[in-house]
């Protein structure tokens, strides 16, 4: 998220192996320039694959537009917002893979 443009966007990357499912000599790597104030988000696909009632996953978008939300701050809450939206989202059916989510503030 950059809060200069007020947009959240994906960063796009080659996919990877599962970690320590299978020896890779090197993952892929994407170079992106950070400034002050950006903040990052990353997740398994375990947040974004979740799915709700309808069978519908939660998604890159949905994130991204979490990301954007205002009046929310600090990675903790940020977290939060997102766990909550997931949750609400996915009508009480349960998580079928793991979810892990990290912000970092830039400063």
């Amino acid at each position: 998220f950059r809060p200069a443009e007020g947009k959240a966007r994906e960063v796009p990357c080659d996919g990877v192996f599962p970690m320590g499912y299978e020896p890779y000599e090197q993952g892929p790597v994407t170079d992106i320039l950070l400034e002050a104030g950006d903040r990052i988000l990353l997740y398994t696909d375990g947040v974004s694959e979740r799915f709700n009632t309808d069978k519908q996953p939660y998604g890159e978008d949905r994130l991204c537009r979490q990301m954007e939300r205002p009046g929310v701050d600090g990675p903790a809450a940020i977290v939060g917002s997102i766990m909550q939206d997931l949750e609400m989202f996915s009508g009480g059916r349960p998580a079928d893979d793991d979810q892990a989510l990290v912000v970092a503030f830039i400063e």
